[in-house]
């Protein structure tokens, strides 16, 4: 705030993609890690997301906050773990299959890998968003934990298809039927509701002796 004010800036509508790009620079020369510097970042644009959620602004406003940051956000890339392939399957059978709850996370984590879905993607799924007969999943919206709240956009704006094996496609609709045996069962609910999966992921990590990774890593 101080330094959009020492630029004379008073409402966000009067910000240009020079203000922005003026400001990354300014943090960037603060001798701040690149991951620092990215969650900086993400906190501007949860707030700004949050003020189009409660209709404070414009929601083009956000979309150009979004679209700017975005791309200046791949200047200062840090780096992520990633799993190799022998590791993916310590991971995946540190799970028990007869316990439904690690069964749940299990195919949270099994999906997360297969499809590359960014979390709110992964919690935004309904029923209606998988295409059993062609083995897809359309990605058109994302859950924003945060705000308790569905948010009718990606984080890049952009819809997409995503091609997905036989056998997962089967595992969805297991947990489809297993579903529909609730009264309350309706193709547009989510099929992820319970969503402590860090604790999860961390436990499989430690489980199967591989290093602990975050969600975003998988």
């Amino acid at each position: 705030i101080r330094y959009f004010n020492s630029k004379n800036i008073k409402s966000l509508d009067e910000l240009t993609p020079i203000d922005i790009s003026d400001y990354y620079l300014y943090i960037a020369r603060l001798n701040l890690k690149a991951q620092t510097i990215n969650l900086i970042i993400i906190h501007i644009l949860d707030f700004i997301e949050w003020l189009d959620i409660m209709e404070y602004i414009n929601p083009s406003i956000y979309r150009k906050f979004k679209q700017i940051f975005l791309k200046l956000e791949q200047k200062e890339p840090y780096k992520n773990d990633y799993l190799e392939e022998n590791e993916i399957k310590l991971l995946v059978d540190s799970f028990d299959v007869n316990n439904d709850i690690e069964k749940y996370y299990r195919f949270m984590i099994v999906t997360f890998i297969y499809t590359g879905l960014r979390k709110g993607e992964l919690f935004g799924l309904t029923y209606n968003d998988i295409d059993f007969n062609n083995n897809m999943i359309i990605v058109n919206k994302q859950y924003s934990s945060n705000l308790k709240k569905l948010i009718p956009y990606t984080k890049t704006n952009i819809n997409r298809n995503i091609f997905i094996p036989m056998w997962l496609t089967k595992y969805f609709k297991d947990y489809q039927d297993s579903a529909k045996k609730d009264i309350n069962y309706k193709d547009d609910n989510f099929i992820f509701i319970k969503r402590n999966i860090n604790l999860y992921l961390k436990k499989g990590c430690l489980k199967s002796h591989i290093k602990i990774i975050k969600v975003h890593d998988l």
